[in-house]
This record gives structure tokens, sequence and C-alpha cells, in this order.
């Protein structure tokens, strides 16, 4: 509930739900400059591979970590199972195990974090 307070003020509107801002669409305050699309393609070029800047270009648009910042309120809420939406920024097929989205964001963070 505070993250989602504190997100809503930041963005100046109502989030819905984390489905919802979990999508390259919403900001997540990692903009950066105008270069900053070309920089961020060539990041996820180098660290994603050439299919992932094919498959997901918004997400490729944005900072690494707004990835993680996008996924984890979906982690965080799915003890079980995980939303296909929090797989998305984190480069992970359909249908990957919580296991698999653990491991995935925590290899991320250590990288962007």
């Amino acid at each position: 509930a505070t993250l989602g307070w504190f997100e809503e003020g930041r963005l100046g509107r109502s989030i819905g739900d984390w489905e919802g801002y979990c999508s390259a669409a919403v900001p997540k305050g990692q903009g950066g400059n105008a270069w900053g699309g070309l920089r961020n393609a060539a990041i996820t070029l180098r660290d994603f591979g050439p299919v992932e800047l094919l498959r997901r270009p918004r997400w490729s648009l944005r900072y690494p970590r707004e990835r993680l910042i996008s996924a984890l309120p979906l982690l965080l809420s799915a003890p079980r199972s995980v939303s296909s939406k929090a797989l998305r920024p984190l480069a992970l097929p359909e249908g990957a195990s919580c296991s698999d989205a653990a491991e995935g964001f925590l290899r991320l963070w250590r990288r962007y974090a």
C-alpha cells in the first residue's frame, strides 16, 4: 500500500493495479537525457541480446533498472505463481516458475542496482 501511495504521488495519477504498473509505458524515474533510449537499446543488446531487443522494443528503450522496479511489486505479491506481466521485464519466457523469476530478478539486481 505504501509503495502504491508513493508511486501515485510521483506519477501524479492513479496506478490502478500492479499489473498495469508493470509496463514499459509507465516511467519509473530512471529516464535520463534525450540519448537515453539509444543508450538503453545498446545496453539491452549487450546484456539481453538481439532477440530481446526485437521481442520487447519498449522495454529495450528503458534503462534495465526500470525492469526491476516494474516487476518487484508483482513478484512480492505472488508467492506461488508469477504473473506473465512480471516475466516480461525480466526477459523470462512465459510460464517461468516463481523460482526462475526470483533468480532472474536477483541476477539483474546484482547488475543494475
